[in-house]
């Protein structure tokens, strides 16, 4: 984490009250700030008496219990059986002794639901336990159960004692884990237990006394919480640590320590850490990073930060914070002016980018390009997109602008998904691409999903930007290394068809073309191989793709391209016929296969642009 935002929480007159929770004694990151927690707590908390006790250890002594209490949504009415017949198993670990056991009762007319790895990856809700007569789980879904008077069999892979009775149960002590009772029992008398504890325990769990329930309830804890940070907040002054600068020295031997501990979490799991960036982030010779905080988050809102790069559009950036700031907390831009090649690497900028916004404290990053617009629902929807779905990349569908107000909808143009929005942590960096590179290689393998959302990419709007770009594209990867279907595509407007914005996805502020070219100059293209053209391959390959995206007229005209260039290849000119006729050119998919074999350039009348919409 940067120091910025502690540098405006000390600076601000009204002290806020400040309560750290810890949720395990075994679990290194739970353990205390070694600085930060002991001088900001005002109230420490402990999810079991086990978590306590670790506490204690470390000097920290007035701690409260906070025992996983459940929502009030699972205060549900219970079924009421005198025998088992439909279990809920909730585990991402569940051991091989209980799987067995779970084959056992099916045999004797047990239903199974199983919600966890690898069969059901979700949350649980309460619908999931209103339908079942028992929960078989450790952990925090115990208190479910408890809330819903649902009988609680407590065994998974570090053991358990098996049927719970909230207020006698020693395990208690330890969270609900299963570890006060390590041993391993055999799939036969797992499976016995539940059948012959089932009756008793149901019994138990209706007729439950509510009061004795209620250190269960969340409502009951967030409510006590509240009140006593009202009454307490402000009266406590800040110490004189914040005010003199002392805690600088704290905190950055607090975040070193972090950096390891991250580092060596990161590489017990195989994954690429972020704290190895910066020392990228400055090998981009002459460029300077520029920050800027716009606004401070919400109690419960991850902070967004929007990283970008400009150069020859800086002239964009205005307008491009002006359309996301609805949607973002702060913003990170790398100057790219200084870069000595046409188009410096895009790795090394977006990595650049990628450190710095974790720096200033990024749960999310928002990646962007100055002459990029997103439409207004951005900023309504970035709330439910970074709190309500977990972790998850999230997509957003480039429309490329052919004129001021409209977009192409042809072929290739019709879709073009791009991630741009994803959570900030280790596995989440750039891909390391030099050109055309993914903003993250997601190596957590978090589902990438589309976000309902557009963006408007406004630099194609003018054809001479159009030209420019396929040259500059050419010039910087002349064996189209980084693009198979090559860059001929973005200066051609055949079969083109446009369509108008929709009112409903317009953005602000509007789009006022300059004229201006945006970037490299055509005298520093000047030494672009081949003039430009896609080798044959390439060529080929974009017809396919072109064809896949339904693009038949566009695809017809490249086919016929090939047939002047390769007037023997009747393959060729089969496939530009097929691609006029798939597009609705009957007569002219009968005028190609009547060509002879030594074809003359041709060109048919229904050469055109359409708008659309």
């Amino acid at each position: 984490m940067d120091e910025a935002p502690f540098d405006r929480l000390f600076s601000h007159p009204n002290r806020p009250y400040i309560a750290y929770f810890h949720l395990s004694p075994h679990e290194p990151f739970e353990q205390p700030d070694p600085f930060i927690e002991r001088a900001l707590a005002d109230s420490v908390f402990a999810n079991s008496e086990e978590t306590r006790r670790e506490l204690a250890l470390h000097g920290i002594n007035d701690v409260a219990l906070f025992q996983n209490p459940a929502l009030a949504c699972f205060d549900i009415p219970a079924q009421s059986r005198d025998e088992l017949q439909f279990a809920l198993s909730i585990s991402n670990h569940v051991p091989a002794e209980l799987c067995k056991a779970f084959e056992i009762l099916k045999t004797k007319g047990v239903d199974m639901l199983r919600i966890g790895s690898p069969e059901a990856n979700r949350r649980v809700t309460p619908e999931d336990i209103a339908q079942c007569d028992a929960i078989v789980t450790i952990g925090k879904s115990v208190q479910y159960g408890f809330r819903s008077r649902q009988p609680v069999f407590c065994y998974n892979h570090f053991g358990g004692p098996g049927w719970l009775i909230p207020w006698a149960s020693e395990d208690k002590e330890r969270n609900f884990s299963g570890r006060s009772s390590p041993e391993c029992r055999s799939p036969d008398e797992l499976a016995e237990l539940l059948l012959s504890g089932f009756s008793q325990t149901g019994q138990w769990a209706r007729t439950n006394n509510v009061a004795s329930l209620e250190q269960f309830h969340l409502e009951h804890f967030v409510d006590e919480l509240l009140a006593r940070a009202t009454q307490e907040r402000g009266k406590t002054p800040w110490p004189d640590w914040t005010r003199e600068n002392g805690w600088r020295k704290d905190f950055r031997t607090e975040r070193s320590l972090y950096r390891l501990i991250d580092r060596e979490f990161a590489r017990g799991r195989k994954l690429p850490c972020f704290n190895t960036i910066p020392t990228v982030a400055k090998a981009v010779s002459g460029h300077q990073l520029e920050k800027e905080i716009i606004r401070v988050p919400k109690d419960g809102e991850p902070m967004v930060i929007a990283g970008f790069s400009f150069r020859y559009d800086v002239h964009l950036v205005p307008d491009l914070i002006e359309n996301i700031r609805p949607a973002i907390h702060g913003y990170v831009a790398l100057d790219d002016r200084a870069g000595r090649e046409l188009l410096t690497n895009e790795a090394d900028r977006q990595s650049s980018l990628y450190a710095a916004a974790a720096a200033m404290g990024a749960k999310w990053i928002f990646a962007v390009v100055p002459d990029e617009r997103f439409e207004d629902r951005f900023g309504n929807r970035i709330s439910d997109l970074t709190t309500q779905h977990g972790p998850v990349v999230w997509t957003f569908n480039c429309r490329k602008m052919f004129d001021k107000d409209r977009y192409r909808v042809d072929g290739i143009w019709k879709s073009r998904n791009r991630a741009r929005l994803f959570p900030c942590f280790p596995g989440m960096e750039p891909d390391g691409d030099r050109l055309h590179g993914r903003w993250t290689k997601n190596a957590p393998g978090l589902p990438v999903r589309p976000s309902g959302l557009e963006f408007f990419h406004l630099r194609m709007a003018l054809p001479k930007r159009r030209k420019l770009r396929m040259a500059l594209y050419c010039n910087s990867d002349p064996t189209r290394n980084f693009q198979t279907i090559g860059y001929d595509y973005l200066d051609d407007e055949r079969g083109m068809k446009l369509r108008a914005i929709p009112a409903h996805r317009r953005f602000s502020p509007p789009f006022t073309e300059d004229g201006g070219t945006w970037g490299a100059q055509t005298q520093d293209l000047s030494d672009t191989p081949d003039g430009g053209q896609d080798p044959l391959l390439h060529k080929l390959r974009r017809v396919v793709k072109t064809r896949q995206m339904l693009g038949f007229e566009n695809a017809m005209h490249v086919g016929l391209d090939l047939m002047n260039e390769h007037p023997h290849d009747r393959e060729i000119a089969l496939m530009a016929a097929d691609s006029a006729l798939m597009e609705g050119f009957p007569e002219t998919t009968l005028r190609i296969m009547d060509m002879p074999a030594t074809c003359q350039p041709f060109q048919p009348a229904s050469a055109r642009a359409q708008a659309v919409g």
